[in-house]
Protein backbone atom coordinates (compact mmCIF):
# COMPACT_ATOMS: atom_id res chain seq x y z
CA UNK A 1 0.00 0.00 0.00
CA UNK A 2 1.50 3.25 -0.97
CA UNK A 3 1.60 6.34 1.15
CA UNK A 4 -1.22 8.04 -0.83
CA UNK A 5 -3.64 4.78 -0.31
CA UNK A 6 -2.27 5.00 3.27
CA UNK A 7 -3.45 8.71 3.69
CA UNK A 8 -6.91 7.76 2.51
CA UNK A 9 -7.34 4.75 4.39
CA UNK A 10 -6.44 6.50 7.54
CA UNK A 11 -8.55 9.30 6.51
CA UNK A 12 -11.70 7.16 6.22
CA UNK A 13 -10.74 5.20 9.70
CA UNK A 14 -10.89 9.12 11.39
CA UNK A 15 -14.15 10.46 9.38
CA UNK A 16 -12.20 12.83 7.59
CA UNK A 17 -13.20 13.93 4.09
CA UNK A 18 -10.68 15.94 1.78
CA UNK A 19 -12.44 19.15 2.53
CA UNK A 20 -10.96 18.44 6.17
CA UNK A 21 -7.55 18.25 4.98
CA UNK A 22 -7.25 21.06 3.02
CA UNK A 23 -8.55 23.57 5.91
CA UNK A 24 -5.96 21.96 8.13
CA UNK A 25 -3.42 22.51 5.74
CA UNK A 26 -4.49 25.72 4.63
CA UNK A 27 -3.43 24.96 0.62
CA UNK A 28 -5.39 25.07 -2.39
CA UNK A 29 -7.98 22.34 -3.27
CA UNK A 30 -6.07 21.89 -6.67
CA UNK A 31 -2.80 21.21 -4.79
CA UNK A 32 -4.24 18.42 -2.09
CA UNK A 33 -6.12 17.21 -4.69
CA UNK A 34 -3.07 16.42 -6.64
CA UNK A 35 -0.98 15.54 -3.62
CA UNK A 36 -3.29 12.34 -2.57
CA UNK A 37 -4.62 11.57 -5.89
CA UNK A 38 -5.27 7.93 -7.17
CA UNK A 39 -4.04 8.82 -10.35
CA UNK A 40 -0.55 8.52 -10.70
CA UNK A 41 -0.71 10.45 -13.85
CA UNK A 42 -1.54 13.47 -12.25
CA UNK A 43 0.24 12.98 -8.61
CA UNK A 44 2.48 15.23 -7.62
CA UNK A 45 5.06 13.92 -4.63
CA UNK A 46 3.80 15.31 -0.94
CA UNK A 47 6.59 17.56 -0.02
CA UNK A 48 8.55 16.51 3.69
CA UNK A 49 7.15 19.47 5.63
CA UNK A 50 3.59 18.46 4.33
CA UNK A 51 3.62 15.03 4.99
CA UNK A 52 4.15 15.72 8.88
CA UNK A 53 1.94 17.69 9.04
CA UNK A 54 -0.57 15.31 7.36
CA UNK A 55 0.75 12.79 9.69
CA UNK A 56 0.17 15.14 12.73
CA UNK A 57 -3.73 15.63 11.54
CA UNK A 58 -4.23 11.96 10.94
CA UNK A 59 -2.76 11.33 14.32
CA UNK A 60 -0.22 8.93 12.99
CA UNK A 61 3.29 9.00 11.99
CA UNK A 62 5.47 9.92 8.56
CA UNK A 63 6.91 6.29 9.04
CA UNK A 64 3.33 4.91 8.59
CA UNK A 65 2.65 7.05 5.48
CA UNK A 66 5.80 5.82 3.84
CA UNK A 67 4.64 2.45 4.78
CA UNK A 68 8.06 2.06 6.84
CA UNK A 69 5.85 1.43 9.80
CA UNK A 70 2.46 -1.27 9.93
CA UNK A 71 1.24 0.33 13.27
CA UNK A 72 -0.74 3.72 12.40
CA UNK A 73 -1.33 4.57 15.84
CA UNK A 74 1.19 7.17 17.29
CA UNK A 75 2.71 6.23 20.48
CA UNK A 76 2.83 8.34 23.57
CA UNK A 77 6.38 8.68 23.72
CA UNK A 78 7.00 9.66 20.14
CA UNK A 79 3.91 12.07 19.76
CA UNK A 80 4.78 15.01 17.62
CA UNK A 81 3.88 17.80 18.85
CA UNK A 82 2.74 20.82 16.22
CA UNK A 83 2.84 24.66 16.68
CA UNK A 84 2.36 27.68 14.78
CA UNK A 85 2.66 31.56 16.22
CA UNK A 86 1.01 34.75 14.69
CA UNK A 87 3.64 34.72 12.08
CA UNK A 88 2.46 31.19 10.76
CA UNK A 89 5.91 29.87 11.54
CA UNK A 90 5.88 26.16 12.55
CA UNK A 91 8.03 24.40 15.02
CA UNK A 92 7.76 20.81 14.53
CA UNK A 93 8.72 18.25 17.30
CA UNK A 94 8.98 14.29 19.08
CA UNK A 95 11.67 12.51 20.05
CA UNK A 96 13.45 12.13 16.28
CA UNK A 97 12.44 16.07 14.66
CA UNK A 98 13.23 19.82 15.45
CA UNK A 99 12.16 21.57 12.98
CA UNK A 100 11.84 25.29 13.22
CA UNK A 101 9.79 26.18 10.12
CA UNK A 102 10.03 29.76 8.43
CA UNK A 103 7.26 31.12 6.14
CA UNK A 104 8.26 32.12 2.82
CA UNK A 105 5.79 33.78 0.63
CA UNK A 106 5.96 33.70 -2.65
CA UNK A 107 4.87 36.04 -5.65
CA UNK A 108 4.43 34.48 -9.29
CA UNK A 109 3.30 37.70 -10.51
CA UNK A 110 5.09 40.30 -8.75
CA UNK A 111 8.04 41.43 -10.64
CA UNK A 112 10.63 43.77 -9.63
CA UNK A 113 12.45 45.83 -12.09
CA UNK A 114 16.24 45.53 -12.51
CA UNK A 115 15.48 48.15 -15.45
CA UNK A 116 13.33 50.87 -15.78
CA UNK A 117 10.57 50.35 -13.00
CA UNK A 118 7.82 47.80 -12.58
CA UNK A 119 4.06 48.45 -10.50
CA UNK A 120 4.10 46.76 -7.52
CA UNK A 121 0.65 44.60 -8.11
CA UNK A 122 -0.43 41.02 -7.44
CA UNK A 123 -3.38 40.11 -8.54
CA UNK A 124 -3.02 36.54 -7.11
CA UNK A 125 -2.72 34.98 -3.38
CA UNK A 126 0.89 34.03 -2.82
CA UNK A 127 1.84 30.17 -2.58
CA UNK A 128 3.00 29.47 1.69
CA UNK A 129 6.15 27.83 1.26
CA UNK A 130 8.33 26.93 4.36
CA UNK A 131 12.34 26.49 4.72
CA UNK A 132 14.00 25.63 8.56
CA UNK A 133 15.15 28.83 10.21
CA UNK A 134 18.80 27.36 10.53
CA UNK A 135 19.14 26.97 6.42
CA UNK A 136 17.88 30.51 6.16
CA UNK A 137 20.11 31.99 9.13
CA UNK A 138 23.15 30.33 7.65
CA UNK A 139 23.18 30.16 4.22
CA UNK A 140 21.38 33.08 2.95
CA UNK A 141 22.20 35.35 6.08
CA UNK A 142 18.12 35.75 7.35
CA UNK A 143 18.55 38.11 10.32
CA UNK A 144 14.58 39.00 10.44
CA UNK A 145 12.62 36.18 9.70
CA UNK A 146 9.13 38.16 9.40
CA UNK A 147 7.53 38.68 6.23
CA UNK A 148 9.91 36.99 3.85
CA UNK A 149 8.67 37.24 0.56
CA UNK A 150 9.98 35.91 -3.14
CA UNK A 151 9.27 37.87 -6.13
CA UNK A 152 10.71 37.68 -9.62
CA UNK A 153 13.14 40.04 -10.99
CA UNK A 154 12.70 41.36 -14.86
CA UNK A 155 15.60 43.07 -16.67
CA UNK A 156 19.42 43.18 -16.98
CA UNK A 157 20.44 45.65 -15.22
CA UNK A 158 21.69 44.29 -12.38
CA UNK A 159 24.00 41.97 -13.93
CA UNK A 160 26.31 39.80 -13.61
CA UNK A 161 24.52 39.80 -10.16
CA UNK A 162 21.00 38.70 -10.78
CA UNK A 163 19.70 37.35 -13.95
CA UNK A 164 16.50 38.26 -15.64
CA UNK A 165 13.71 35.86 -14.75
CA UNK A 166 15.41 34.77 -11.32
CA UNK A 167 13.30 34.75 -8.42
CA UNK A 168 15.10 36.73 -5.02
CA UNK A 169 14.36 36.22 -1.70
CA UNK A 170 13.12 39.62 0.25
CA UNK A 171 13.75 40.27 3.85
CA UNK A 172 11.23 43.00 4.67
CA UNK A 173 11.14 45.64 7.35
CA UNK A 174 15.36 45.72 8.04
CA UNK A 175 17.45 48.71 7.52
CA UNK A 176 19.87 48.49 4.45
CA UNK A 177 23.68 48.89 5.01
CA UNK A 178 25.78 50.34 2.54
CA UNK A 179 26.45 48.07 0.08
CA UNK A 180 23.52 45.84 0.04
CA UNK A 181 20.72 44.49 -2.77
CA UNK A 182 17.82 46.49 -2.09
CA UNK A 183 14.18 45.96 -3.37
CA UNK A 184 12.92 49.66 -3.15
CA UNK A 185 9.34 51.69 -4.40
CA UNK A 186 10.91 54.78 -6.41
CA UNK A 187 7.62 57.01 -8.01
CA UNK A 188 5.01 53.65 -7.19
CA UNK A 189 7.28 51.52 -9.33
CA UNK A 190 9.27 48.28 -8.04
CA UNK A 191 13.27 48.36 -8.55
CA UNK A 192 15.77 45.78 -7.63
CA UNK A 193 19.19 47.81 -6.79
CA UNK A 194 22.49 48.46 -5.08
CA UNK A 195 22.30 50.89 -2.12
CA UNK A 196 25.26 53.13 -1.78
CA UNK A 197 25.12 55.88 1.38
CA UNK A 198 26.10 59.35 -0.51
CA UNK A 199 25.28 61.68 2.97
CA UNK A 200 24.29 60.25 6.20
CA UNK A 201 23.60 62.93 7.61
CA UNK A 202 21.18 63.82 5.19
CA UNK A 203 19.83 60.52 4.50
CA UNK A 204 20.79 60.76 0.74
CA UNK A 205 21.70 57.86 -1.00
CA UNK A 206 22.13 56.09 -4.37
CA UNK A 207 20.16 53.67 -6.28
CA UNK A 208 22.66 51.57 -8.75
CA UNK A 209 22.46 49.50 -11.33
CA UNK A 210 25.48 46.96 -11.77
CA UNK A 211 24.91 46.91 -15.51
CA UNK A 212 26.83 49.52 -16.79
CA UNK A 213 24.40 50.31 -19.41
CA UNK A 214 21.53 51.42 -16.83
CA UNK A 215 21.72 54.83 -14.76
CA UNK A 216 21.86 54.88 -11.26
CA UNK A 217 18.74 56.56 -9.62
CA UNK A 218 19.69 59.53 -7.19
CA UNK A 219 17.94 60.28 -4.19
CA UNK A 220 19.51 63.53 -3.11
CA UNK A 221 16.80 65.49 -2.05
CA UNK A 222 15.19 66.14 1.08
CA UNK A 223 12.01 65.57 -1.12
CA UNK A 224 12.95 62.48 -2.75
CA UNK A 225 13.95 60.91 0.63
CA UNK A 226 10.68 61.41 2.03
CA UNK A 227 9.25 59.50 -1.42
CA UNK A 228 11.49 56.66 -1.54
CA UNK A 229 10.28 53.59 0.29
CA UNK A 230 12.98 50.72 1.12
CA UNK A 231 10.73 47.53 0.91
CA UNK A 232 13.75 45.38 2.47
CA UNK A 233 17.00 43.58 1.20
CA UNK A 234 17.68 40.83 -1.05
CA UNK A 235 18.87 37.50 0.87
CA UNK A 236 19.34 35.42 -1.81
CA UNK A 237 18.63 34.19 -5.37
CA UNK A 238 17.59 31.17 -7.30
CA UNK A 239 16.49 30.24 -10.64
CA UNK A 240 12.81 28.11 -10.98
CA UNK A 241 13.43 25.66 -13.76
Amino acid sequence: MDTVHRIRKRMKELGYIQKDLILYLEENQSTVSKWISTNEAIRNDIPNTILQKIAIFLETTTDYLLGNDDFPVVKKDSQIEIKKNEDYNITIKNDDIDLDLILVKTYDDVYASAGFGNELISDIAPKKQYFERSFLQNIYGVENFKDLEMIRVIGDSMLPLINDGEYILLEKKTKPKNGNIVIAIVNDELYVKKYVVTDPFNGYCRLESLNSDYTHIEVDTKEKVNLLNILGIVRSKTKVY
